[in-house]
């Protein structure tokens, strides 16, 4: 696994920037979010960040300690306690100060469209479900101190609509 923060460059545009997130699908597919160096000159906000294929980083400083994720949520029926939404844990997000995020998608098609009910980020704190470790208050609360979690990327993802 690449070290998130570290510089590296994107073999595919050869833009230097950095791997700020990374993505494991219900597949076990690896995806990793890159932010190029540089801004915008017209706005002066960093240029776009998306989301690339791990083959295409090169240069980036590795990661040599197991880093022990809780991929055995993904598939498993999660719910958020904040909104009572409800789902299908599709895709972890690790972000780079550590946290760990949850895309989920629920069943079912909306009745004015047909189309499917899109998914939704939730930091796992916010998760209750089977498969997800319920911490005590002082558990969470230093969770939290050393993971805080971060505004949310873009909604897209690879292969995710």
């Amino acid at each position: 696994m690449i070290k998130l923060g570290t510089e590296c460059k994107d073999s595919a545009t050869g833009l230097k920037g950095m791997a700020t997130h990374m993505q494991l699908d219900t597949a076990q597919q690896v995806f990793y979010h890159f932010q190029p160096k540089g801004l915008n000159p017209k706005t002066g906000e960093p240029v776009d960040s998306y989301w690339v294929d791990p083959a295409r980083l090169i240069d980036g400083e590795y990661v040599e300690d197991f880093i022990d994720l809780p991929i055995s949520v993904l598939g498993t029926e999660v719910e958020d306690k904040a909104s009572g939404f409800k789902g299908t844990a599709i895709a972890l997000i690790y972000h780079i100060n550590g946290c760990v995020h949850f895309d989920v998608q629920p069943k079912g098609t909306l009745k004015e469209t047909g189309s499917s009910i899109r998914q939704v980020n939730f930091d796992i704190r916010r998760l209750t479900g089977k498969a997800i470790k319920k911490l005590s208050e002082p558990e969470l609360e230093k969770s939290k101190k050393e993971k805080p979690s971060p505004a949310p990327t873009s909604s897209y993802r690879p292969g995710f609509a």
